[in-house]
Order: C-alpha cells, then sequence, then structure tokens
C-alpha cells in the first residue's frame, strides 16, 4: 500500500515476477499481455502499476542495465512499453518504472582488460565507476554505500553520471510516460543521491528498497526492531525526506508472527506498529512479497499458507 498522507489510500501492484521475461504466450510480449491485463487490473482496484526495469540488461529479469537508453527488453519493445504505460494511464493507474541505479554492466573491455567501458548513449569509462568496488577497477571516488560485487558500482559523485541519469529519468518521465519510481538496491549508495534525482525530475513519488537483515539473538528475532526501521528511516531522511521506502521490518515481523502465532510482535512498547510504518507511516509501503522475496526467487519467502492471513 503506498500512503499519500491524505484521505486515500493507493494499491501498488507488481505487474512481473522473476519469470515474467520469459513470456512466450499468444500475446507476444509481456507487455502486450499486461494491455490484455490492464482493465482487470483497473476493475480490481489498482491505483499503481509497478513495472520491471525495461532497459537493455545482461540478465533477462533487467536488474543488470547494460545499454540505459536502449529500451527495448525481453519484456517487449520500447513501442510495446510506451502503448502498454499509456493504457494503464488511461484507464487512470500510475505507472511506476523499477529503476536500478545502483550498478551497471560494461559493454567492452579497456585497454587494460577489465570491463569498464560503458556503450550506447551514455557512454562512461571507468570514472563512472568507485574506486572501492569489489570485483571492477574504477577510477572514481569512494562508494558513499554498500557496494554489491555483482556489476560495477556507479559512482554517483560524477557530475557527468549525475546529468545522464537525470537525463534517462526524464527520458522515462516524459517519452516513456512513467509516473513513479521504485529503487532497487538503496543501500548501495547515499540516499541523497535519490533526494537530488527526484528534485529533478519531479516524479509523483518513488519507493526505495532498503533491504537489510532484521536483528536476531542467533535464530530468535528479536521482538525489538527499533535499529531495522531506524536504518530505513535514515535512508529517508538522508534523500531529503522525498521517497517513500518498502517497509521490510514489517515484511519480517508479520511473517514470523503469522508463521509462530506470535501476533504480541505487530506491537510495540508504545502500542504503534513494530514496523516502519509504526515510526512514519506516511513513508511507509507494506508488502507481503516481491520478486526477489518470493517468486521463484524466493529469498525471504512469507509462508504459502499464511499469505492470506497476512494481507
Amino acid at each position: 500500500m503506498v500512503d499519500f498522507g491524505v484521505e486515500t489510500t493507493e494499491v501498488m501492484f507488481q505487474t512481473f515476477d522473476w519469470q515474467s521475461s520469459k513470456y512466450k504466450g499468444s500475446a507476444g510480449c509481456w507487455y502486450r499481455k499486461l494491455i490484455q491485463l490492464a482493465p482487470e487490473l483497473k476493475e480490481i482496484g489498482v491505483t499503481v502499476a509497478w513495472f520491471p526495469p525495461p532497459q537493455d540488461s545482461l540478465s533477462a529479469e533487467g536488474y543488470m542495465p547494460r545499454d540505459l537508453d536502449k529500451l527495448d527488453s525481453k519484456y517487449g519493445s520500447r513501442e510495446d512499453l510506451k502503448e502498454c504505460v499509456t493504457v494503464f494511464k488511461k484507464l487512470g493507474m500510475l505507472c511506476l518504472v523499477d529503476t536500478v541505479l545502483n550498478h551497471r554492466c560494461a559493454t567492452h573491455k579497456s585497454s587494460n582488460g577489465q570491463w569498464t567501458q560503458f556503450g550506447g548513449k551514455y557512454n562512461w569509462d571507468d570514472r563512472a565507476i568507485i574506486n572501492n568496488d569489489p570485483s571492477f577497477h574504477g577510477s572514481g571516488h569512494s562508494g558513499t554505500g554498500v557496494p554489491l560485487a555483482i556489476a560495477p558500482n556507479i559512482d554517483h559523485q560524477q557530475e557527468f553520471v549525475k546529468k545522464d541519469i537525470i537525463d534517462w529519468l526524464n527520458t522515462l518521465r516524459h517519452d516513456i510516460g512513467f509516473d513513479a519510481y521504485r529503487i532497487d538496491y538503496a543501500r548501495g549508495f547515499n540516499g541523497r543521491f535519490v533526494g537530488d534525482y527526484m528534485e529533478a525530475t519531479k516524479p509523483a513519488f518513488a519507493v526505495g528498497e532498503f533491504w537489510d537483515g532484521l536483528e536476531y539473538d542467533g535464530s530468535y528475532m528479536r521482538p525489538n526492531q527499533d535499529a531495522h526501521r531506524n536504518r530505513i528511516a535514515h535512508w529517508v531522511d538522508s534523500a531529503h525526506k522525498r521517497p517513500k521506502a518498502f517497509d521490510f521490518t514489517t515484511k519480517g515481523m508479520l511473517m514470523q508472527a503469522c508463521r509462530a502465532g506470535e501476533f504480541w510482535r505487530l506491537k510495540d512498547g508504545n502500542n504503534r506498529p513494530s514496523g516502519f510504518n509504526g515510526i512514519w507511516p506516511e513513508k511507509a509501503v507494506t508488502f507481503i512479497d516481491n520478486h526477489d522475496t518470493g517468486s521463484t526467487q524466493a529469498h525471504w519467502p512469507f509462508p504459502n499458507d499464511k499469505v492470506m492471513q497476512g494481507y
């Protein structure tokens, strides 16, 4: 749910899972399948449609972005995407695009044999990669978050990087028609850059995936998860208080409550909800599962027999 702090509650629907990019059905591509499904989604009350990463990607699912300006993917062509977004918007739904801003895959090796040369419109070099990247040899500034090892981690402190990302986001906003952003792997770089990008491109809203581990004593989940939800709050605060954030604290506490019948976990010592929604409800986006936690990846799935109870 997306609470905008006014007398309305938005229902966000993830329009894909980890298998959607492999779709081979009669619609032709996933975007055209969504066009068929759009009226039904509107009818059941969906107000925000969350779309997968739309750009060229080393991985079919879109989370290893490569040529950012190439909006042809395994989900369909740029034209299919634009038509799909138009259909959803005409039905009165906001369209949220999944943006992967933390990392980007190179298209060519440098003269020293490293994958640090980026192709397409945004043809960066190793200056766009943080200098403490765990796997790639960047010459940019030191990173401002927790880097990933799977792809070059982008240096958002570089002005040419910021300029190009703003240009790309504006393309998604004004050419394709997206209204809002999901920020993938928000732990990877300081939230202030997300705030800057939002200020420059004016989305209706953005929601960040700030996902780290809850607090445990061995295998026992601690009843007090203040430290966990405060880290999410700190990220939102660092982003100039502009974005919202997925409430991973509530997801963890709710899973344990439903699994073990420990419903006392859902209230903190001040009689507030025990998740992020208990300290900053207007910024909390609660959920049960997504393409990472559930689907075929199932990194942290809600118990199958408790899903409806969770909702």
